[in-house]
Formats: C-alpha cells, sequence, structure tokens
C-alpha cells in the first residue's frame, strides 16, 4: 500500500506545485511514510515524476491499445 500512497500524493504535489518546486519532504508527509521511501521505490524525484505520468497515462494507453485492437478485428467493407 506504500507505493500507491506516494503515487498519489506525489500526483497531487506535482499538480499543485509543478515538478520545480514540489518537495519530496511534502510527498512524504502527505503519503504518510517515512523519509528515503521515495529514493528506495523510485529512485529520485525525476523516477517519481516518471512512475506518476506513466500511471495518469495508463487509461488512455489501455483505450488506445483497444480502440487499436477493434478495429483490426473489425471486418472492413468497401464503399
Amino acid at each position: 500500500m506504500t507505493v500507491p500512497a506516494i503515487l498519489a500524493a506525489a500526483e497531487i504535489e506535482f499538480a499543485t506545485n509543478g515538478f520545480a518546486a514540489a518537495r519530496t519532504e511534502s510527498i512524504d508527509a502527505r503519503a504518510n511514510v517515512v523519509m528515503g521511501l521515495i529514493i528506495h521505490y523510485f529512485k529520485s524525484k525525476e523516477g517519481l515524476y516518471e512512475a506518476v505520468l506513466v500511471q495518469a497515462y495508463q487509461p488512455l494507453r489501455e483505450a488506445l491499445n483497444q480502440s487499436s485492437s477493434d478495429q483490426t478485428s473489425a471486418p472492413r467493407t468497401l464503399c
């Protein structure tokens, strides 16, 4: 449950303050985890930001993949 809590807290922190002004200490506090877990799980603030973006774009990626597979399996008609 720690990683999802960190990601949720980071999403809020990055959205509120932007990448440059976001503080890992604020994310730790919001996620209610001890300092250092961000580095443990994500290696850096940049790694955490990337993980937040990957999570945020996952629904879009899934929808595009589904749309693509729907188009390739649909019968084609000539007009």
